[in-house]
């Protein structure tokens, strides 16, 4: 899977309503396969994202080790960029 680029789509329900769930994820990749993104939605999941790097630098006392060696070891082992949370902050 290293050369390959990849999508993922999840979804949390109820344990009574997988089927519905597994439904509507495959509704909505057709959907992205056919139309792509609204600008609505990237700029949407831009600011999340952004969020998410700001509260992630606030808080990067208080991580565990275990993503950090996750992000070595893909450094290592596909040249993976390792620019840490404060650059990929500012970047955003």
């Amino acid at each position: 899977m290293r050369t390959k680029e990849v999508a993922t789509l999840s979804a949390m329900t109820q344990p009574e309503k997988v089927l519905q769930a597994l439904d509507a994820l495959l509704t909505e990749s057709a959907r992205v396969a056919r139309h792509g993104f609204t600008a609505t939605e990237l700029e949407r999941e831009k600011r999340d994202l952004l969020r998410a790097y700001e509260q992630a630098l606030t808080e990067k006392e208080k991580d565990e080790s275990e993503p950090l060696a996750e992000e070595y070891i893909r450094n290592f082992l596909t040249d993976e960029s390792l620019p840490g949370i404060a650059w990929s902050t500012r970047c955003t």
